[in-house]
């Protein structure tokens, strides 16, 4: 599944799922509604607790990322497992739950570094603008603007 330069081939992992997933489909799509299942329970309880304020909306979400996560750790386990050729169950894609907290702050990381190397690789890096002078930039407009609204009383 790797080419010549320890990069993951798209066309070989896609080829690859869908052989082993075309078999199982009825794991795959348990799996994929569980997901779905998850999204629908976060947006019951955001709109069941709005009244609550936004800390219910914060603990909501986080606690639906980390489910997710758990979820997604499980489907990878589950490929994994089809890889070897062993026989998966959908209750299989539940059981790393534990792992799901890792895997979450590890996607987090991999985006901000995603995120920072595009900062610095568009075109405000040819200007000489670095990722730290624009988040200082707007932290520093945010600033100002509180200031001025002090000053005017709001």
């Amino acid at each position: 599944m790797a080419t010549r330069r320890n990069q993951i081939s798209i066309g070989e992992a896609a080829d690859f799922a869908w052989s082993a997933y075309r078999r199982r489909w009825r794991l795959f799509t348990g799996v994929l509604l569980a997901m779905l299942g998850a999204w629908v329970v976060l947006e019951v309880v955001v709109v069941a607790t709005q009244r609550l304020g936004i800390l219910a909306w914060a603990l909501a979400h986080i606690a639906f990322l980390l489910c997710f996560a758990g979820m997604e750790v499980g489907l990878l386990r589950i490929s994994l497992a089809l890889q070897d050729g062993r026989n998966p169950r959908l209750a299989d894609a539940f059981k790393h739950f534990k792992s799901g907290p890792s895997f979450l702050a590890g996607q987090l990381l991999y985006l901000a570094l995603w995120r920072r190397q595009q900062c610095l690789d568009g075109p405000s890096h040819r200007r000489g603008i670095g990722w730290v002078e624009i988040v200082g930039s707007v932290f520093g407009q945010f600033a100002k603007n509180r200031k001025i609204a002090q000053r005017h009383g709001q």
